[in-house]
């Protein structure tokens, strides 16, 4: 039985529950890739598949709409996988469990990928119906954009002939993207030796953060669960032996937990150090009190034993390059108020044999501020003898002053609402910059319905603004 059989807009919504069966972490997206392609081949569309699993379907115009210039409809596949401590799910095999409260849809303990499943569903929609009015369609369904954009980038563009795009990926309704943030993935490796020392162990966590997504979230002033994890045990550096930081899963999601190990070597000591742990949380609660009222530490004391801990000059280094990296806003936008113009996420720290690597997404709107914050993280690393490998470099999207399809958006907004959409730039990367930068003339604005936390097991989806969403894409599509 269909959780949203029955639902408006109907079949939008069959489609949402059906790609919600199967799973599309990034980075494993053959299954949905596969599934859209089924989709072409029964509806008898042409499609293109390449080796990225991205996916091209053409759709003729309406009657009397075949010679009118076509439109790119464009979304992406993957999803972010995040999920709450205790969820029994299994992304690489298990559907999401779809909860509905009145008219606003969210998954059970996990991120519901509305980011951006909802674009799929109104694409698949929109080519499967022969009773809607629109121009020959394009419809460009890319994969993995949640970890760098690769599939974007790797798309190959030339067989495209739209000069005008959709990007379905925004999430508030009545809103019209017209730019966003340029980024690029930075990795920071630390290297380490470790040595045998006897103890007793300690196992510290931060968690319970409300975390989101790093570039349109940025700006709520959440904690980072990794950087509040740095803090304390920066404080207490010179009287534990550190084994392990673990942190974050995703750079472009702000994390919400951090687990560190270490050793106290005397044991008449650890009650003070904890003490002094806490009492250094307890300032971190008050600071992050309405932001992250549900911020939570947890300290677990285990057994006395040997262990391999990381040498002086090893986590000297590593919890010196953690306290002092920069994290969160940079620099804000002098010419639109309230908009953030270069940021960064620590979103993960991994522990690895031989060294400690802290994932970054840097993100900008202007290229000579994120070069130049590259170029920060290559120096803080490169002081603490470590190195730095960059990737996902994708280019911002800057604002077309004559565009007409945001014109004719406007115009079907305003006649449809008798009130204006706001018109905006944002700080997040949107793909529309790459297809920008691909396709010479290209005409892009970006919608989407209201979604709330994205990238968090809090995601929701308003069912509402998905119909009202649905309706005005129909009519811009008619008037085209």
């Amino acid at each position: 039985m269909r959780l949203l059989k029955g639902m408006e807009p109907e079949r939008v919504l069959f489609y949402f529950e059906e790609i919600s069966s199967i799973p599309r972490g990034s980075g494993k997206t053959e299954r949905i890739s596969e599934y859209l392609k089924g989709f072409a081949i029964r509806q008898s569309l042409k499609y293109i598949q390449d080796k990225n699993n991205n996916i091209i379907i053409f759709k003729d115009g309406s009657q009397g709409c075949e010679k009118s210039d076509p439109v790119i409809l464009q979304g992406h596949m993957d999803m972010v996988c995040e999920k709450n401590e205790g969820t029994d799910i299994d992304f690489d095999r298990d559907g999401l469990r779809l909860k509905l409260c009145g008219r606003v849809l969210s998954a059970e303990g996990t991120t519901l990928g509305g980011d951006d499943g909802i674009a799929v569903a109104y694409i698949l929609a929109i080519l499967e119906a022969d009773d809607i009015k629109h121009p020959p369609i394009e419809a460009v369904i890319t994969s993995d954009e949640e970890i760098g954009m690769v599939g974007a980038s790797a798309l190959d563009t030339s067989v495209l002939s739209s000069k005008r795009m959709i990007n379905l990926d925004s999430e508030d309704e009545g809103i019209f993207i017209i730019g966003c943030a340029g980024g690029r993935s930075v990795k920071c490796h630390i290297p380490v030796s470790f040595k045998e020392s006897l103890g007793t162990l300690i196992r510290l966590s931060v968690k319970g953060l409300k975390g989101g997504h790093s570039g349109e979230d940025i700006n709520r002033g959440r904690g980072n669960a990794n950087k509040l994890m740095g803090r304390l045990l920066y404080h207490i550096r010179d009287r534990i032996g550190l084994i392990s930081i673990d942190g974050g899963s995703k750079d472009n999601a702000i994390p919400r937990r951090s687990d560190a190990e270490f050793i106290i070597k005397d044991a008449d000591e650890a009650e003070k150090i904890t003490d002094a742990i806490t009492d250094i949380f307890e300032d971190i609660k008050n600071e992050y009190e309405f932001t992250d009222p549900g911020i939570e530490l947890e300290i677990e004391k285990k057994e006395s034993a040997k262990f391999m801990v990381l040498d002086k000059d090893s986590a000297d280094r590593v919890l010196g390059f953690l306290y002092l990296c920069p994290n969160a806003i940079q620099k804000m936008s002098p010419a639109i108020e309230g908009l953030v113009r270069t940021s960064l996420n620590l979103g993960i720290v991994n522990s690895h044999e031989k060294e400690i690597v802290f994932s970054f997404l840097l993100r900008s709107s202007m290229d000579s501020e994120k070069m130049e914050l590259c170029s920060r993280l290559d120096c803080l690393t490169e002081l603490f003898c470590g190195y730095t490998d960059h990737s996902g470099d994708y280019p911002a999207w800057e604002f077309n002053s004559d565009s007409g399809l945001l014109s004719i958006m406007r115009e079907t907004y305003e006649e449809k609402y008798k009130k204006s959409p706001k018109i905006t730039v944002i700080h997040a990367g949107l793909e529309c910059g790459i297809f920008n930068g691909r396709i010479e003339g290209l005409d892009c604005v970006s919608i989407g319905p209201d979604m709330k936390d994205i990238h968090t097991p809090d995601e929701s989806l308003d069912l509402d603004s998905v119909l009202r969403t649905y309706e005005f894409l129909l009519s811009v599509l008619e008037r085209m």
